[in-house]
């Protein structure tokens, strides 16, 4: 499960995450888009949707690689 679905799960819009990572929607777009991120954003937002980043950014890395 990558970035999209956690969030959809934690049924959060994109909006609602930015605001609470404290940045611009267009960065969270881009992440959720890229799965590129600072190590410290990528806590922000693994705590705000009650994952670890493992589960959230590594899973969709995986995925990439296939």
């Amino acid at each position: 499960m990558g970035l999209k679905e956690f969030r959809i799960k934690r049924g959060m819009t994109q909006e609602q995450v930015a605001r609470l990572a404290d940045i611009s929607l267009r960065t969270y777009q881009n992440i959720e888009k890229n799965n590129n991120t600072t190590l410290k954003t990528a806590r922000n937002i693994s705590l705000i949707l009650a994952g670890t980043i493992e589960e959230i950014f590594y899973n969709e890395i995986k995925e990439d690689c296939k």
